[in-house]
């Protein structure tokens, strides 16, 4: 007897519906257990235990199945199927998704838009944790592919997210099962504490790395006794054998193989530890890329700076300057700047800097600078310093030079956080560039007549930039800085 297509398609759609479904009784006893040293062929069909999720095996990966229509016309070997434990999917190699609609970002939930070929509509059910997301196969290299804030998510689709029925997928990796690796959040244990930012862990395998808190940075050794503070500041918050919830941000990457960069919490959904060092004052904010507790951990620096904890106490920096139309954060300031900044935020263009920087409030102080420097910005201490010898000019002309220190900082945000390609000439350009238009705003031929020997120097550098004489500048006074570059 022969069986019709449509007939062959409804069985195999119900081959299909009943793979996805969590096995049970006889049957569950009766599956393969998958192995981590198996051989499997092309299409194999991976089920995960206790939940309707599946993967199929490709090119030596396992796929993860987001619904039946994204598997429409691929070969799927149901005769090879067996099942898994969540502790050997989170150890062997994930390759892409198979989606038919992809994820889609409401807000900080993230959603799979899952679309049975038996539904009319899809429907959104929310992932419960980054580690789903991370055994999903989504990684920092194709997240950008795979997932979607809604605005661009239903431009792509054609779907109101707001008509669509809503749910919760089921978890694939269970919170106390989640093991912390090099590539995805969970559960690890603090070894050591080597400095006020960075842990040492051990993860349920046994493999050790360091772990450096998202968003934040602290002293160095040059520093005094600050760091050996805030190395007992941390160790004091999470001593060795504490248990802690790694957390991977989504685009941000790590610098090293052994060195990751992780929100560190008690648990999953918790606040960050960093919240708490910044607001103790032994750290301070630094730019490592966009993550969810940006303006919190500015607000929390902000705090620190105001009440004089840690660090700040032993510094000029006592106060904070929130640029017009911002509400959080604020930049840690020595007061005798105050007038600098406001000069600068009256004026557009550096209103714009000063917004686009207090993402990651950079501290913005007065110290004494090298012969010849007017003022110099430190990437690894994430500080302006403004040299003494020009707070004596006006503070429009002083914020001349500001607004160059600032855009070195906003283009380090550019470069760290958007991955933009600066390098060390456009670096200076850019800053040139910036300090001239904003002389040009203020004086579109120039002060005159010039009241300080700064005023002097913003004129010849107007002329300069309007000249095309910048970057010629630059090759010749910054060749010993960016060399080739």
């Amino acid at each position: 007897m022969k069986v019709s297509s449509p007939m062959r398609a409804l069985l195999l759609l119900a081959c299909l519906l009943a793979a996805m479904m969590p096995s049970t009784g006889a049957a569950s006893a009766q599956s393969q257990r998958c192995a981590a040293d198996g051989t499997y062929p092309e299409g194999a069909v991976f089920t995960l235990e206790g939940t309707p999720h599946l993967w199929i095996f490709q090119v030596g990966a396992l796929r993860w199945v987001g619904d039946t229509r994204a598997l429409a016309g691929m070969e799927v070997r149901w005769d090879r199927q067996c099942t898994m434990d969540a502790g050997l999917l989170q150890s062997v190699q994930v390759g892409d998704p198979l989606l038919s609609l992809g994820l889609v970002k409401i807000g900080d939930p993230i959603y799979l838009a899952k679309w049975e070929t038996t539904d009319a509509l899809p429907r959104l059910l929310q992932i419960q944790s980054l580690a789903d997301v991370a055994v999903f196969g989504i990684n920092g290299d194709n997240y950008g592919r795979f997932v979607l804030d809604r605005g661009p998510w239903e431009q792509r689709y054609g779907f109101n997210a707001d008509v669509l029925a809503r749910g919760v997928l089921p978890a694939v990796v269970q919170a106390d099962q989640q093991v912390a690796t090099r590539t995805q959040s969970g559960w690890a244990t603090v070894i050591d504490v080597p400095d006020s930012f960075v842990l040492a862990v051990r993860n349920a395998r046994g493999e050790e790395f360091a772990v450096w808190h998202i968003g934040i940075v602290g002293p160095s050794p040059r520093q005094g006794d600050w760091r050996g503070r805030g190395i007992a500041q941390q160790r004091s918050l999470l001593p060795p054998g504490t248990r802690v919830w790694l957390e991977k941000e989504a685009g941000i990457s790590d610098p090293a193989p052994d060195l990751l960069l992780r929100d560190v919490s008690s648990g999953p959904g918790q606040a960050p530890v960093a919240e708490r060092l910044l607001r103790a004052g032994t750290v301070w904010v630094f730019p490592h890329g966009k993550h969810a507790h940006m303006l919190d951990y500015a607000d929390a620096q902000a705090a620190a700076v105001s009440a004089k904890a840690g660090a700040w106490a032993e510094t000029k920096i006592s106060g904070v300057f929130k640029p017009r139309g911002t509400t959080r954060g604020g930049f840690p300031i020595d007061p005798s700047v105050a007038s600098v900044l406001a000069a600068l935020d009256q004026e557009r263009l550096g209103n714009g800097v000063l917004q686009a920087v207090n993402a990651f409030p950079v501290e913005i102080g007065v110290s004494a600078q090298s012969q010849g420097t007017l003022a110099s910005f430190s990437p690894r201490f994430y500080s302006v310093q403004l040299s003494p010898e020009i707070m004596t000019a006006d503070p429009t002309a002083v914020a001349g030079v500001l607004i160059h220190e600032l855009t070195h900082a906003r283009n380090m945000i550019d470069r760290l956080v958007d991955s933009a390609t600066i390098g060390c000439y456009e670096d200076e350009n850019n800053a040139f560039e910036a300090t001239a238009l904003y002389w040009a705003d203020l004086y579109p031929n120039g002060k005159r007549p010039t009241t300080h020997w700064l005023d002097d120097q913003l004129n010849e550098n107007l002329a300069q930039y309007r000249a095309g004489q910048i970057d010629a500048r630059v090759r010749q006074d910054y060749g010993h800085e960016c060399g080739g570059g």
